[in-house]
């Protein structure tokens, strides 16, 4: 495991805190906390790139915005593969704007390049879909 890697999953923490429901039948959800720094962004890009980490794109922000989550690969054959961090459209730095599209335009580059979507596949996640899937 690489420090970059460690890096990201400290800036989760840093990123995003979960809150517990109010009710008993209510689920938690993640409350974003801050924005990243333009450097932060930058450091995500290239540790993306340079560890070839599985991007999963996914409806975030309670269905108006757009996420993805950030995996290792499985260490071993049969394993599952390791969360590293999770972001959405709010995470991202200024100037980048904080709607769907602005999400979308930052991290569909890496969800939906095709050879991330094959092995996404290849480790039975759910397939690719174009942009209005994920739109509320």
């Amino acid at each position: 495991m690489s420090t970059a890697v460690e890096l990201l999953r400290a800036l989760h923490s840093a990123l995003t805190e979960w809150v517990e429901p109010t009710h008993r039948n209510l689920y938690g959800f993640p409350k974003v906390k801050r924005r990243m720094t333009p450097e932060e962004w930058k450091s995500v890009q290239a540790t993306i790139v340079e560890h070839d980490l599985l991007c999963v794109p996914h409806n975030a922000g309670m269905g108006f915005n757009f996420g993805m989550a950030l995996y290792e690969h499985p260490t071993y054959p049969g394993l599952d593969p390791e969360f590293v961090i999770d972001l959405e459209g709010h995470h991202l730095p200024e100037p980048l704007g904080t709607k769907f599209d602005d999400a979308w335009d930052a991290y569909s580059p890496f969800t939906h390049d095709e050879a991330n979507g094959m092995q996404l596949e290849r480790l039975g996640f759910a397939p690719l879909h174009g942009k209005a899937h994920y739109e509320y």
